[in-house]
């Protein structure tokens, strides 16, 4: 499989506000190709805990065309469709759930209005000590991915699909680290936090002192929240807004009384320079 996706390519939206079985949201789906059936996974109402599940079988339209459930299975993470040599349909999800998460993966055919349980299906458990094992399947290549956790770490193993429906797990295709998230600016706990440290050894960081101002009872002073922390870099302090023109050409010279500053003193009340640690450098 070479081709790769376009992402220059406008998208197109498929299917938008279709109805499925469950009043809940959808969590997973899968083509069925072959037969132009979309198969989606939905946690039933009041199953969360105990990993029940509703599978719903559509049209390429949205129209939905029937619904199984499936009891104690698990989240409904992900999940495959495999087209078999001899023309079967088989649905690839987890099984076994435990805290509402399935700890192995099975296959089984849909059947309009009926309901498994775990008893019913065969199992797999393909990588010994993981838990909350997730499948899906590409037909385009003929393999099968599981997204596993081995403590507490997320990752993905890739087997050939004919070995797997074999039970030969000895011999997987790739062993993949689930990627790590990237912090942004406008979501900063994303990833790995600050973890900036300062030896107890080590003299602390020389900063610039700020700027001397007159006394003055009507003087601003600036909030304590302003001051980066002392194991934290000053990219991590935020910027303080600049005092307000228009704030301070309201203040009347003669409004020199309790809780208002003068024109005057407004005006004494200048931005830290630039290369004091209450500016923050812009993140990259």
């Amino acid at each position: 499989m070479t081709d790769r996706v376009d992402l220059d390519v406008p998208a197109k939206r498929r299917l938008n506000e279709k109805a499925l079985h469950e009043g809940t949201v959808l969590q997973s789906f899968a083509f069925d190709e072959v037969h132009r059936h979309l198969y989606a996974l939905q946690v039933r109402r009041g199953g969360i805990g105990a990993g029940n599940l509703c599978l719903n079988q559509l049209d390429y339209d949205g129209e939905l065309l029937g619904h199984m459930h499936l009891q104690g299975f698990g989240h409904g993470v992900s999940m495959g469709v495999q087209n078999a040599a001899d023309g079967t349909v088989w649905i690839w999800t987890e099984a076994e759930a435990k805290g509402g998460y399935g700890q192995a993966v099975t296959r089984f055919r849909f059947a309009p209005g009926a309901t498994r349980t775990v008893d019913d299906v065969n199992t797999r458990k393909p990588i010994p000590g993981s838990t909350n094992n997730q499948p899906t399947v590409c037909m385009a290549s003929k393999r099968i991915a599981v997204r596993y956790r081995r403590k507490g770490k997320p990752r993905y193993r890739v087997w050939d699909l004919d070995a797997f429906v074999h039970r030969d797990y000895d011999d997987p295709i790739a062993d993949i680290a689930s990627p790590t998230r990237t912090p942004t600016p406008r979501s900063p706990s994303r990833g790995t936090p600050c973890t900036a440290t300062t030896s107890t050894n080590s003299p602390a960081p020389p900063t610039t002192p700020r700027p001397t101002r007159p006394p003055s009872s009507a003087t601003p002073t600036s909030p304590a929240s302003t001051s980066p922390p002392a194991n934290c870099s000053s990219a991590c302090a935020p910027r303080p807004a600049a005092p307000s023109p228009t704030a301070s050409r309201r203040a009347s010279p003669s409004a020199t009384g309790p809780g208002r500053a003068s024109t005057s003193a407004s005006r004494r009340a200048r931005p830290a320079p630039a290369g004091s640690p209450l500016y923050a450098k812009p993140l990259p």
